[in-house]
């Protein structure tokens, strides 16, 4: 798949080119601080969702590797936030 981003599933929401990774990590780490995390972690070593705040804009991130840490984030529908979410 040289240079062609994968499909997206029917439902998801693309995440904007300009959100790079170095602010996404960013917004994970302040995040998590702030302890919008999800639970259970189900015996894990990193939270399996988390969500962060920024400007208008919601971002719902799933781990996608709990031996790296690494998850996959998105915007989200402001109907899909957690109403707990500051």
């Amino acid at each position: 798949m040289d240079g062609l981003q994968p499909r997206l599933r029917s439902d998801a929401t693309p995440c904007p080119r300009s959100v790079t990774k170095e602010q996404a990590e960013v917004w994970l780490k302040e995040a998590m601080a702030a302890g919008n995390i999800g639970e259970p972690w189900d015996g894990q070593s990193y939270p399996r969702m988390v969500w962060a705040s920024v400007g208008d804009c919601t971002f719902e991130a799933r781990l996608s590797n709990d031996e790296q840490g690494w998850y996959h984030g998105y915007p989200i529908d402001e109907s899909e936030r957690p109403k707990w979410l500051l």
